[in-house]
């Protein structure tokens, strides 16, 4: 719905060979719920924090932003982070990660977002998707991901 200029703009990060499987909008937890209690100020200030954070990781950890796109290939999970004023796109690469590596993305439920728990090297990370969001797509292209590595 939402996620074609997503889709589009992650093309551009594909090695030679590779396939986009699935491109999904995301966010920070918990951001949704800043929103609903401090407006769009509160959650702006708070998803900036959140990226200063980020930014102090040390190379090679796994790095979230408070808007995100999560791309899965027939070889890697990416981690982008998003920007554009009506539709997301991928404004730079936070995280590559071979599929062998994500352990498992399990989606929650939830009232306002869907929690969703992506584990990398035994490590959990937690973002959420709009309820709207279809995140079956996320999972079973993950799942795609690995059965066709596991295949190979």
């Amino acid at each position: 719905m939402f996620d074609k200029a997503m889709t589009k703009s992650i093309q551009a990060y594909l090695q030679p060979g590779e396939e986009l499987l699935n491109a999904t909008i995301v966010q920070g937890k918990g951001l949704a719920k800043m929103f609903i209690a401090g407006g769009v100020v509160g959650a702006t200030a708070a998803a900036a924090r959140r990226d200063r954070k980020a930014a102090d990781e040390p190379e090679g950890t796994i790095q979230l932003s408070s808007k995100m796109g999560i791309g899965v290939t027939t070889q890697r999970l990416l981690l982008f982070k998003a920007g554009g004023a009506m539709t997301l796109s991928a404004k730079e690469l936070l995280s590559a990660v071979p599929i062998d590596d994500v352990d498992s993305v399990v989606v929650g439920k939830g009232m306002v977002t869907k929690p969703i728990t992506v584990t990398i090297r035994g490590e959990s990370f937690q973002v959420e998707a709009a309820r709207a969001v279809n995140t079956d797509n996320l999972v079973s292209a993950v799942e795609q991901a690995k059965a066709s590595k596991r295949a190979a």
